[in-house]
């Protein structure tokens, strides 16, 4: 009531005069909002769509330099991508030694293995790891003569010049097993090799067939 009235004739001014205030400080709120919801955006962001936002950001003064994007990519991506794989590579590997060595395979698993290997390859190499394989699952249960007759084929029908090897193993396993055919007739293969009478093998190399399989390997 006590307010002093306005004249009419200088409402017009005050009206001209308001308005641009309230203009600014409509347009000074909304830059305040968007500048508080800029950073909420930012803060809440994850690392990476932060980084990649960056990213996008410096691509057109990266591309102009590109010899420094690519050594960014290496050092900050390739690099460390390899370099973990590696580390998670070697730690399998130690992880899968160690179970062997916790918990080793028994002679049915290193007999197997030893066919597996014979027939992934067929060179010096692989069949040196078989009959090391068939050696320890001998080692492991002196008793097992599947290991017995394949170390004793694979040596006899698969190998060159080690007519004496398979000689050795095929007369320790007829110790514990003098009735068992195979070794018998491995047996007499082994001396007609000795004899130069080759021809004579020939008979008694589906034996080698029998105890390791159609592996792709050349017998005598």
């Amino acid at each position: 009531r006590n307010h002093a009235a306005i004249p009419e004739e200088g409402k017009d001014e005050h009206h001209l005069a308001v308005e641009p205030a309230k203009k600014a400080s409509y347009i000074n709120s909304r830059r305040t909002g968007e500048s508080n919801k800029s950073h909420h955006a930012l803060t809440t962001m994850s690392p990476l769509a932060h980084y990649s936002r960056n990213l996008m950001e410096r691509l057109p003064d990266v591309m102009r330099h590109l010899p420094d994007f690519l050594w960014m990519l290496a050092t900050d991506f390739v690099i460390p991508l390899l370099l973990g794989l590696l580390a998670l590579s070697g730690a399998l590997k130690l992880l899968l030694v160690s179970i062997r060595i916790l918990f080793p395979p028994d002679e049915e698993a290193l007999h197997k293995e030893a066919l597996g290997v014979l027939k992934k390859a067929d060179n010096a190499a692989s069949r040196k790891e078989a009959k090391a394989l068939l050696k320890k699952a001998i080692k492991r249960d002196p008793m097992f003569l599947k290991a017995y007759q394949t170390l004793a084929a694979l040596q006899l029908y698969y190998e060159k010049d080690d007519v004496e090897g398979s000689l050795a193993t095929i007369d320790y396993a007829l110790q514990l097993f003098p009735n068992d055919k195979d070794l018998q007739q491995m047996r007499l293969d082994a001396k007609a090799t000795q004899q130069n009478m080759g021809h004579m093998v020939r008979a008694g190399n589906f034996i080698g067939a029998k105890h390791i399989g159609a592996i792709g390997l050349r017998v005598r």
